[in-house]
C-alpha cells in the first residue's frame, strides 16, 4: 500500500517476529501432551505426535532426561520468552504507528505550506487540522491494523499447524467453519465502510462548522444567532452518535457470532473423542485449547479487518489531500537574484480568476528605488490583486513583472519575498511575545534589528512601557493590544527585515483618526529610504505619495503627483478627495 511504502522492512520484520511468537507459543502448547501424560502415570509419551519427538529429540540433543520437573521448566521458559518476544512486538508496533503518524503529519504540512496560494484559498476553515490531527490518527489504526493481522495471522498459521500434528481432521473442520464466520461476517464489513466514509464526512463537516462559528462568535452573538447555530451543531452531533452506535452494534454483531459456535464445535469434539474411546488427556487437552484459539484468531482478524475498514476513508483522505498539496506546489522560480536598487514594473499585466472576467487588463507602470506611490480606486477595481501578483501568490495570465529587466519568475522565490515587505489590515499577531511576533521564525534578525524596526513603526516607546517589554505577550490574536499597536507592531515586522520594497495594502483601513495619523507619521518616515507602494481608501494616506495611480475596473486611469491631480476637475482623484472632504464636513 502507499501509504505505507516506508515501512516495508519494518513489516517483514514484524512478520518474522509473528512467526517467532506464535511458533514459541505453539510448541509450548504441545508440550503440555507429554506433561499430562507423564502426571497420568503413562509411560508412552513418546509417538503421540510430530513435535513431541522433537522436544524429545533437542532433550537428547542437550543430555537433559526427558522427565516432568524439565518439560516443566522447559515450558516455562518457552512462555517467557513468547512474553518477551510478544511484548517487543507491540512495542514494535507502537513505534512504527507513531512513527508513520509524525512523518504524515510533517510531510502534509509541509506540503501544505509550501502549496499555491490559489490551491490555500479554496481550503475550508478546519479542514488541515482535521486531516492533520484526526485522518491521519484514524488513518494509522489501518497500520496498526496490518500489524495486527500479520501477528494474528501468523499465530493462526502455527496453531492450525500444531493443531494438524494432533488431528489434522479436527483442525480442517475448525478452519472451514472459521473461514466459513469470516465471509459470512463480508456484507458486515460493507456496511461499516460505508458507515466509516460518512463519519469521516461529518467530523470535517463539523470540525469547518465549529471553526467557522467561533471566529464569527462576536456577529453571532450581536445577531442572536446561538439558538439557530446550537440547533445545526446538535443535530450534526447526532447524526455522529447514531454513525457511532451503528458502527459498533455492527461490530458486536460480527463478535457476537463466533463464541457459541466454537463452544459447540468444542463441546462436538468431546463427544466423538468419548464415544470412540480415542480419548488421550493430554492430546484432547491441548487440541481444545489450540481450537478454541483458532476461532478466537479468527475472530481478531475479523475484528481488525472491521477496525482497518472502518478507517480506510480518513486513510484516502490523507492520501488525497497529499496528492492536491503536491499537485499545487508553489512554484520557486528561477536562481537569479533580486538585484538590490533596481525598478519594479508591471509590465501589459493582465489576471483573471476565471477566463470569462479580467480583474486586471493590461496594467502597467513602474515603481522607482526610493518612491513613494499611492494605489487608489473603487472597491473591486483590483488593487489587491495587484498586491497579490507582486508578493507572486499568484502569477499574471498575460504580460510581465519586472525587476529591473529580469522577469519576476526567473528570480528565486523565497529571495523575492525576504527582499519585499508586506502589511494588510488583517494584523496576524501570534499568542506570543512581542519579539518573537517581529521576528516572525527569521533567527537572522537580531534584537537590534527588532528594536531599530520598533523605533521606525513608533511602537518602541509603548514596547517599553510594558511590564516584560519585549517579553510581553501580545494575546491570542493580538487581544492585550489595540489595533492600532497590532498594526504598528505588523509595519517593525516588516521593517525588521529591511526590505527594499515596502507594500501597504490598506494597513489604515480599520483604525480610528489618531491611530491613523501615528501609521501616517511612521511612513512618511520612510519616505525616500526604501521604496513604498501603498493601497489605500481612506486619501489622506496617500496626499504625501510622489505619484498617484489610480485603479478603475481593472486598468490605470490616470497618473500623476497628487497636488496636480487635485487641480485636474475630471480627475477620479479630484473627484473622490472632494466627496470624501464633503463626507467628513457633513458628519463634523
Amino acid at each position: 500500500m502507499r501509504a505505507f511504502g516506508g515501512h516495508k522492512k519494518s513489516i517483514l520484520f514484524l512478520t518474522l517476529l509473528g512467526f517467532l511468537n506464535a511458533g514459541l507459543a505453539g510448541i509450548g502448547i504441545n508440550t503440555l501432551i507429554p506433561i499430562f501424560s507423564l502426571v497420568s502415570g503413562k509411560s508412552d509419551v513418546l509417538g503421540t505426535d510430530v513435535i513431541t519427538e522433537y522436544i524429545h529429540g533437542f532433550f537428547a540433543f542437550l543430555g537433559i532426561d526427558f522427565r516432568l520437573k524439565y518439560l516443566l521448566l522447559f515450558i516455562g521458559a518457552l512462555f517467557i520468552v513468547q512474553s518477551v518476544v510478544l511484548l517487543f512486538s507491540n512495542y514494535f508496533i507502537a513505534r512504527i504507528t507513531a512513527d508513520y503518524e509524525r512523518r504524515t503529519r510533517e510531510l502534509l504540512f509541509r506540503k501544505t505550506v509550501r502549496a499555491d496560494w490559489p490551491y490555500l484559498l479554496k481550503q475550508k476553515v478546519g479542514y488541515l487540522e482535521m486531516v492533520i490531527a484526526n485522518d491521519i490518527k484514524y488513518g494509522a489504526v489501518v497500520l496498526t491494523g496490518i500489524s495486527g493481522l500479520i501477528i494474528t495471522a501468523t499465530s493462526l498459521l502455527i496453531y492450525i499447524l500444531v493443531a494438524i500434528n494432533i488431528s489434522f481432521t479436527v483442525t480442517a473442520l475448525a478452519f472451514v467453519l472459521g473461514f466459513a464466520y469470516v465471509v459470512c461476517t463480508k456484507p458486515i464489513l460493507a456496511r461499516i465502510k460505508k458507515a466509516g466514509m460518512k463519519i469521516s464526512a461529518l467530523y470535517k463537516d463539523m470540525s469547518h462548522f465549529v471553526n467557522e462559528s467561533i471566529f464569527g462568535m462576536k456577529t453571532v452573538k450581536v445577531f442572536s444567532a446561538e439558538p439557530a447555530i446550537t440547533e445545526i451543531a446538535k443535530k450534526k452531533f447526532t447524526s455522529l452518535r447514531d454513525l457511532r452506535v451503528r458502527v459498533a452494534l455492527l461490530g458486536a454483531v460480527s463478535g457476537a457470532i463466533i463464541q457459541p459456535v466454537s463452544i459447540l464445535f468444542i463441546v462436538a469434539i468431546f463427544g466423538v473423542f468419548y464415544a470412540t474411546g480415542a480419548f488421550h488427556i493430554g492430546s484432547f487437552l491441548a487440541l481444545i485449547y489450540l481450537i478454541q484459539k483458532i476461532f478466537s484468531y479468527f475472530s481478531q482478524v475479523q475484528a481488525t479487518l472491521q477496525k482497518a475498514i472502518e478507517s480506510a476513508p480518513y486513510l484516502q483522505n490523507v492520501l488525497a489531500y497529499e496528492d492536491a498539496a503536491r499537485e499545487f506546489t508553489e512554484n520557486i522560480g528561477g536562481g537569479k537574484h533580486f538585484v538590490s536598487g533596481s525598478s519594479l514594473s508591471f509590465d501589459r499585466v493582465s489576471f483573471s480568476y476565471h477566463e470569462s472576467k479580467k480583474i486586471l487588463d493590461d496594467v502597467s507602470f513602474r515603481l522607482e528605488t526610493g518612491e513613494m506611490v499611492g494605489l487608489i480606486g473603487p472597491s473591486g477595481a483590483g488593487k489587491t490583486t495587484v498586491v497579490d501578483l507582486l508578493l507572486r501568490l499568484f502569477h499574471p495570465t498575460a504580460g510581465k513583472i519586472l525587476l529591473g529587466h529580469t522577469p519576476s519568475e526567473e528570480i528565486d522565490m523565497k529571495e523575492w519575498r525576504e527582499k519585499i515587505g508586506y502589511v494588510s489590515q488583517d494584523m496576524f499577531v501570534m499568542n506570543d511575545t512581542i519579539e518573537n511576533n517581529i521576528r516572525f521564525y527569521d533567527d537572522r534578525v537580531s534584537l537590534p534589528d527588532i528594536e531599530l524596526a520598533c523605533r521606525q513603526a513608533n511602537i518602541y516607546d509603548f514596547i517599553m512601557s510594558r511590564p516584560g517589554a519585549f517579553h510581553a505577550m501580545a494575546g491570542e490574536r493580538g487581544n492585550l493590544l489595540s489595533a492600532g499597536q497590532r498594526q504598528r507592531i505588523a509595519i517593525a515586522r516588516a521593517l525588521a527585515r529591511k526590505p527594499e520594497i515596502l507594500v501597504l495594502d490598506e494597513a489604515t483601513s480599520a483604525l480610528d483618526n489618531e491611530s491613523e495619523a501615528a501609521i501616517q507619521r511612521v511612513i512618511n518616515d520612510l519616505k525616500g529610504r526604501v521604496t513604498v507602494l501603498i493601497i489605500a481608501h481612506r486619501l489622506s494616506t496617500v496626499m504625501n505619495c510622489d505619484r498617484l495611480l489610480a485603479l478603475d475596473h481593472g486598468r490605470i486611469v490616470e497618473e500623476g503627483k497628487p497636488e496636480e491631480l487635485l487641480k485636474n476637475t475630471d480627475s477620479y482623484f479630484y473627484r473622490v478627495y472632494h466627496a470624501e472632504e464633503k463626507g467628513k464636513a457633513s458628519s463634523a
